[in-house]
């Protein structure tokens, strides 16, 4: 279950993609981001406190349609939102659907305080758990069967050779007939022209000042 942020124009931005691919990052600077990774988002979450992202209001609306014709939404489901950060696609799900279990997962120690407090101020029940999905056990957590994850603007910041093990590692996390519902930023959508080349690490993979990373998905591409 996929959506992407993204124009048109796609088979015309891959061509120029093609011919202007090169990154001005050495593979030091490439592997210090990526262990630097969790240290850079608790960062960003201590210094941004739960200001910076909006709520995802739009969420409830994008689970109803990938969602509506596999799974029972009026059940009381246990929903696992994996890269959580301070809650911004869980507390509008939680407000939407009283009856369901909320977990919350993310390698951020700050961004969980801030959850954990929001979750308090609002009396909403959520369980968090600090985890890097990237870890080689993270199973070792006892966290119940998920009927659905959330994966919101998560994939994105993961350099593209790990990807496909965070999934992995997700998927250990959901029952057998478990979804997943993936959002994340598309090739030519507007964060993506803002880049320069300087911050350009590979093909279609940039880094922020702050050393966080955005990846910009095409269409064709699946978790």
């Amino acid at each position: 279950m996929t959506t992407f942020e993204q124009k048109s124009d796609v088979k015309e931005e891959k061509e120029e993609m093609q011919q202007s691919s090169s990154s001005i990052f050495t593979e030091f600077k490439r592997n210090k981001l990526e262990l630097e990774a969790r240290k850079n988002w608790d960062r960003f979450y201590k210094r941004n406190s739960n200001n910076f992202f909006k709520d995802r209001n739009w969420t409830r609306r994008e689970i109803e349609q990938l969602c509506g014709q596999d799974v029972d939404l009026t059940a009381p489901l246990t929903v696992l939102d994996a890269g959580c950060g301070c809650g911004n696609t869980l507390f509008p799900l939680a407000k939407c659907f009283s009856n369901w279990q909320f977990c919350g997962i993310d390698f951020s120690p700050n961004a969980l305080s801030l959850l954990q407090q929001r979750a308090t101020e609002l009396g909403t029940s959520v369980r968090t758990e600090l985890m890097d999905l990237l870890d080689e056990s993270p199973s070792n957590c006892a966290l119940p069967g998920a009927d659905l994850a959330t994966l919101i603007f998560v994939l994105s910041s993961i350099s593209l050779e790990h990807q496909a093990k965070f999934v992995r590692n997700l998927r250990k996390f959901l029952k057998p007939s478990g979804s997943v519902v993936f959002r994340d930023y598309g090739v030519s959508d507007h964060a993506m022209l803002r880049f320069s080349d300087k911050s350009k690490i590979s093909e279609r993979f940039f880094v922020r000042q702050d050393g966080t990373r955005a990846y910009f998905f095409y269409p064709e591409e699946r978790i």
